[in-house]
């Protein structure tokens, strides 16, 4: 890209109030049919952020049992929610 398009683009990006955005790492994955009918993703089941619970296919509920901490390689730390069923 030559300097002038990429000050164009920039231009345009400050003109629309937008930031610079880096697409999650599975973007490219979750478009895909056989991804979005995986209902044993996470990110395919009902969130109820009141309760803080997911609702399976199944229906049942999986609730949060724990919150454990993961260190990347890189060490960053991070904080992880586990959520189980009670019935499963």
């Amino acid at each position: 890209m030559s300097g002038a398009a990429l000050r164009r683009k920039k231009k345009w990006r400050r003109s629309r109030h937008t930031e610079c955005y880096i697409k999650p790492q599975n973007y490219e994955r979750s478009k895909t049919k056989k991804y979005k009918s995986n209902m044993v993703l996470r990110e395919n089941m009902a969130y109820d952020a009141e309760n803080d619970e997911y609702t399976c296919q199944a229906g049942q509920k999986l609730r949060a049992k724990y919150v454990g901490k993961r260190k990347s390689k890189s060490g960053f730390e991070s904080e992880i929610t586990y959520y189980e069923c009670d019935d499963c």
